[in-house]
Order: C-alpha cells, then structure tokens, then sequence
C-alpha cells in the first residue's frame, strides 16, 4: 500500500521546493482510498475560489501522483484540494516568468498579484504548515525584483514546468 500525504510549503530553497513531506496533524487520522480520490479532485476544483490564468485548464484524471496510479493508494483529506491550488499557483507562476522574460511587467506585476494570493486560499490555509515562509521567501522577494525563488519553486510544478 502506498502513502500520499499532504506536504506544507517550506522556504522555498531548490532543494527543499523539490522535497514533497510531512502531513497537518489535523487530517492525520483522515484518508480516503483511490476510489473516492476522483471526486475529491472534481469536488476541489469545483470550489476553488480563484481562476486560473487564461488558456490554462484544470487537469484531467485523479488526485494521486503518476507514480502511484494502479496501486493500492490511500491519501489524507485535502490532498486533492491542496494539489488543485499548487496547480493554480503553478500556472500563475508560470504566467509571471513569462511575463517577466519577456518585459511585460504589467502583465508580471498582475500574475505576482495573484500568486501572493496563494497563503490565503482555504487549502493551504487549512493544511500547510507554514504558508508565511512561502510570503516571505518567495512572494516577498519576487516584489523586491529576485524573482530566485518564484523560479526555483517552479522546478517542482511538474505537469506546467517543460
């Protein structure tokens, strides 16, 4: 049997934004097996409060990493919710690199607006462990013109990151 548990976001160093673990103590004890992971995924991305960029659609398929599909999978509550808004938040990093690289900054500043939106949504404000460390180290500084860390957390958004 594998294990998916709920990661908080921690300083957002390249190693550390790689490094997927740990689980909020309140949804410990609280996990829904493969079957229902389809709907917890449907269900989080039918009340995710934000939209994504324009162009960018929510994913298809379940809730649980490729690398787990097929297997007997067990997950804690909040996982779909929580991977519903790092996909959001990914595409808006997105959105901001490109903007940024290519010296849009209306565009840049308008995609950092939303991405400093992230510590506030109810899934991470209910299952991170430290959303305040994302806001410093990364939104904070991406304003202050080092956009290091907004790129650096890049690297682990998967699906967006090519």
């Amino acid at each position: 049997m594998t294990f998916l548990f709920l990661a908080g976001c921690a300083a957002p160093s390249a190693s550390e934004v790689e490094t997927v673990v740990g689980a909020s103590t309140a949804d410990a004890n609280e996990m829904i097996g493969a079957a229902e992971m389809p709907e917890a995924r449907r269900q989080a991305i039918e009340q995710f409060p934000e939209e994504l960029p324009a162009g960018y659609v929510w994913p298809a398929g379940n809730a649980v990493a490729p690398a787990a599909a097929g297997q007997d999978v067990v997950a804690e509550v909040g996982v779909a919710d929580t991977s519903i808004a790092e996909f959001w938040l990914c595409a808006w990093t997105a959105e901001y690199i490109e903007a940024s690289d290519t010296g849009d900054t209306a565009d840049a500043h308008s995609a950092l607006s939303e991405i400093e939106k992230y510590t506030s949504l109810p899934a991470v404000v209910a299952h991170h462990q430290n959303p305040e460390v994302f806001d410093s180290a990364v939104v904070d500084t991406a304003y202050e013109g080092d956009s290091t860390n907004l790129r650096n957390f890049f690297k682990s958004c998967g699906v967006l990151n090519h």
